[in-house]
């Protein structure tokens, strides 16, 4: 297993593969909804989110976004395989 602090993101590209991988791993986790609370004016965080699909509230400079996550099937337990198999490699590699 790959230890997080491994796990860093320096582009926006890097935080949106970061977000997929947390909200696939969260949703095989049998979490329902995925919540971020972040300023308005960050522009990345903000683009992930709507990326992503969530309902994004306002309120005096802050944002709150919400993403329902489906039940887990095949499909997400096998990226999420997949994803962990990649970035053990990577980490390996980089080490």
């Amino acid at each position: 297993m790959v230890p997080s602090s491994a796990i860093t993101a320096s582009a926006p590209q890097d935080k949106a593969e970061m977000f997929e991988r947390a909200a696939i791993r969260s949703r095989n986790t049998h979490v329902t909804t995925l919540y971020m609370h972040c300023l308005s004016r960050n522009s990345t965080m903000m683009h992930i989110a709507k990326k992503a699909g969530m309902k994004i509230e306002y309120a005096y400079g802050e944002a709150d976004a919400y993403l329902t996550l489906p039940p887990a099937d095949q499909t997400s337990i096998i990226t999420e395989m997949l994803q962990e198999q990649a970035a053990v490699f990577d980490y390996a590699l980089k080490r």
